[in-house]
């Protein structure tokens, strides 16, 4: 996946940028009910798994994954890719193997 990069994902502190409130209406996992919500921070391997595929074919991908990284995300599935603490994580690291 191509990450693009853009100053238009920053924002003020405290305020949200205008980009979220578009991947927030029209992205793949924009959910009114929360009824997605769970599997995107779930620790279940199988659940992770299921939040992953529904980024797989979200136009809002490029968008999201940078947008993500710059803030203080501590965990959960964005753009695809497991990210803990800001960082993307592979599979094959240790600590996560069992929620990758």
């Amino acid at each position: 996946m191509q990450v693009v990069e853009s100053p238009a994902h920053s924002a003020p502190p405290g305020r949200r940028h205008p980009i979220d409130a578009v991947i927030g209406k029209a992205a793949r996992c924009a959910d009114p009910r929360s009824t997605y919500t769970p599997l995107f921070f779930s620790e279940n391997p199988a659940e992770a798994a299921r939040a992953k595929a529904i980024c797989s074919s979200c136009t809002f991908r490029q968008l999201c994954l940078p947008n993500v990284l710059q803030r203080p995300v501590a965990y959960g599935v964005w753009a695809g890719v497991l990210v803990v603490d800001g960082e993307i994580k592979r599979v094959d690291e240790p600590a996560l193997t069992a929620i990758n």
